[in-house]
């Protein structure tokens, strides 16, 4: 759950990798998961939660499953070698 709070702490925004100052108000969805609001925002994206930091899990029409890790990697990462 994301909530508008002013930042304590300096940080970067998730969004537009620009540093977040002590004040400035803020999305905050936990840690690593900050970001300004829109208006104040270098990019102008209105998507409420960014894409950041998110496993994921597909299943494709052929049956294939996928599933990749908040790191973007594949679950027998590093060893099968398909992400590096």
């Amino acid at each position: 759950m994301f909530r508008t709070l002013t930042a304590k702490y300096p940080g970067i925004c998730r969004r537009c990798n620009g540093p977040i100052a002590i004040g400035d108000k803020i999305r905050y969805g936990g840690p690593g998961r900050s970001y300004h609001l829109a208006s104040a925002c270098a990019t102008s994206t209105h998507a409420d939660i960014p894409t950041a930091n998110r496993s994921t899990y597909t299943r494709f029409s052929s049956g294939a499953e996928v599933y990749t890790n908040r790191a973007g990697r594949c679950e027998d990462a590093p060893c099968c070698g398909c992400c590096s």
